[in-house]
């Protein structure tokens, strides 16, 4: 990865960050090498967001499914306000598209945003 056409790699991170005297704020070598590996790649974060959204989804599809469960035992509601309600329950389920994935750009604004963070000695963290 290049940043300001300069790549961007463990060694270079470490190196700006001795520069600019942070590099011991943060823990060290051994620290920025731990980052690292927790540290999403561009190649694997689509199939993370999508396996993140899928297990969203199933959890949403499991709440509705008691909902309506918990309505259909109900004898003092009427069968066609079940029917309606259990439609609008399932049709506020969320589903996967294109634009509710983590997009490429979004993920590389964060991890810049993150990184200028860093070199101002806020601390970092993952963002939601």
């Amino acid at each position: 990865m290049t940043v300001a056409g300069e790549l961007v790699d463990i060694l270079t991170v470490s190196q700006t960050l001795k520069n600019s005297k942070n590099l011991q704020a943060i823990g060290g070598n051994k620290t920025l090498i731990e980052l690292t590996s927790i540290t999403f790649t561009s190649q694997n974060i689509e199939s993370y967001a999508r396996i993140v959204k899928e297990k969203s989804i199933r959890r949403a599809s499991i709440s509705a499914g008691y909902q309506i469960q918990v309505m259909a035992y109900d004898e003092s509601k009427d069968y066609k306000d079940i029917q309606k309600e259990a439609n609008n329950i399932l049709n506020n389920i969320p589903s996967i598209t294109k634009d509710t994935l983590v997009t490429m750009t979004d993920f590389y604004e964060d991890y810049c945003e993150s990184m200028n963070d860093l070199e101002s000695g806020i601390p970092i963290g993952y963002k939601s």
